[in-house]
């Protein structure tokens, strides 16, 4: 009986508890407030499960781009370094062409430059070894061959490259050697109009004044001449002008 009488204290207490419970008898438990502390850590754990679930979820992928990448910055080095050792081969066959021009060597030269041109041809020592193996050639007595190189070297080198001018005088030049003397007044007088200095514009104009003679052009010839002189007289440019008037002197006897 006493057992009885225990069993039933015992489900009528429980019984008020659920009732107190469901009808907010009882006092919560006091909860606990999270620090900022707390957040990021929680943030910080949260973050990393998630990139860890990606990592798992897309490894092949991540795996290969890292491997994409890895491989363009190896080729971009082996290629940089592939470009400066050109460079540097193609300006010792360079040095090696001018100094065999220099010395009067026009047949080794030749084949120094040419070698430039064929292996290096793309590089400012490649494009230079054009201009001086048009001088090799002409040098020979091979004229054709020389203004084939310059057309080349012109074709090659951007005109806003000094180089340009150059293949430009040297065309006209080999143009003079072939006696066509029209093609050659042509480019003279276009360089002489693109501002030269004062050495280039002397320079020019007695070789365009020779062309003129050439062709009987005479007149021409003193009228371009003649404005050099007064230019010279007047400080305008700064060159010893004696050649000048020896030729002038001719221009003026051959129009007669």
């Amino acid at each position: 009986m006493v057992y009885i009488a225990n069993r039933i204290d015992a489900d009528f207490y429980r019984t008020r508890a659920i009732s107190a419970l469901i009808n907010g008898e009882v006092k919560r438990l006091p909860t606990h407030k999270l620090t900022r502390k707390e957040l990021k850590k929680d943030s910080f754990v949260d973050w990393t499960g998630r990139s860890f679930e990606f990592l798992q979820e897309h490894y092949l992928k991540i795996g290969i781009a890292i491997l994409a990448i890895v491989v363009v910055i190896l080729g971009v080095g082996i290629y940089n370094k592939g470009q400066t050792q050109a460079k540097q081969s193609a300006s010792y066959l360079l040095y090696q062409g001018q100094s065999l021009l220099n010395r009067g060597a026009y047949m080794p030269a030749r084949e120094r430059l040419q070698e430039c041109i064929d292996r290096f041809g793309g590089t400012q020592a490649g494009k230079q070894a054009r201009l001086d193996l048009g001088h090799a050639f002409m040098a020979l007595g091979e004229n054709e061959a020389a203004l084939a190189t310059i057309m080349d070297g012109l074709n090659t080198v951007s005109v806003n490259d000094p180089l340009h001018r150059e293949l430009e005088k040297f065309q006209a030049a080999a143009f003079m050697n072939l006696s066509q003397y029209t093609e050659a007044i042509a480019i003279y007088r276009d360089l002489l109009v693109k501002d030269p200095s004062d050495q280039e514009r002397y320079e020019m104009s007695m070789r365009l004044a020779d062309c003129l003679k050439m062709e009987g052009r005479y007149q021409e010839g003193i009228e371009l001449l003649e404005a050099l002189q007064t230019d010279v007289e007047n400080g305008m440019i700064s060159v010893s002008y004696r050649e000048l008037e020896s030729r002038l002197h001719l221009f003026r006897a051959l129009s007669h």
